[in-house]
């Protein structure tokens, strides 16, 4: 009886170390795969996991094409312009936005660039599944100062098996579209549609929109 208490102090004291452990490691795991200010994946945890998101795709959504999107937010330097954290609200909001739509896999993969994956129509138009992304992930970041400030993104979508297109084609081809738009915006600012945005705290999931021609992964 005297042996039995301290020996079952000692398992109880050794299962928690044990959970602790297991649960910090699944915090730093957690940690490793998102991104902490956007809530989305990390550019690695995105590339590693486009395989198993294709292949869930295919099984879910037969008859589609699997259609990559790439996201740039619009006009950082206006964005930091807001103080030394303006373009991290602007990141922190369409990652947000960016986790309520459609798109799946969502990744941020570069300073300000997003990526998502879209199971679309064959016959879908890559540049209208563009324009309803863009609404969709358009919102406002809220500054210092209270004022509600428009964030905007360019988007470029490729359709997998279009032309040939591998993956990673498509994410070239995808990422040179945005870029693409997103200069086209800088030269010519009424080449940008101009969009009803929401308030900074939005309630309601969002798109995109129609589509009618394309579904989540």
């Amino acid at each position: 009886m005297g042996i039995a208490v301290p020996l079952l102090l000692a398992c109880t004291f050794g299962l928690s170390v044990v959970c602790a452990a297991q649960t910090s490691a699944l915090c730093r795991l957690t940690a490793y795969r998102r991104d902490p200010l956007s809530g989305l994946f990390v550019r690695r945890a995105w590339e590693r996991g486009l395989r198993g998101a294709s292949r869930r795709g295919r099984r879910t959504h037969p008859g589609h094409r699997l259609a990559v999107v790439m996201a740039d937010i619009d006009d950082m330097r206006r964005h930091n312009a807001h103080g030394h954290d303006g373009g991290d609200r602007a990141i922190r909001a369409v990652g947000r936005r960016a986790r309520r739509s459609a798109l799946a896999h969502v990744g941020r993969i570069g300073g300000d660039e997003i990526a998502g994956l879209l199971w679309v129509a064959p016959d879908a138009d890559p540049s209208t599944v563009a324009a309803e992304v863009e609404a969709a992930l358009a919102t406002s970041a809220e500054a210092p100062s209270g004022q509600a400030v428009p964030v905007t993104v360019s988007v470029g979508v490729a359709v997998v098996g279009q032309e040939g297109r591998s993956v990673a084609s498509a994410i070239d081809n995808a990422s040179r579209h945005a870029l693409t738009r997103k200069a086209s915006k800088r030269l010519d600012p009424a080449a940008a549609v101009t969009q009803q945005l929401p308030k900074v705290a939005d309630a309601a999931p969002v798109g995109p929109p129609t589509l009618a021609a394309a579904t989540a992964v």
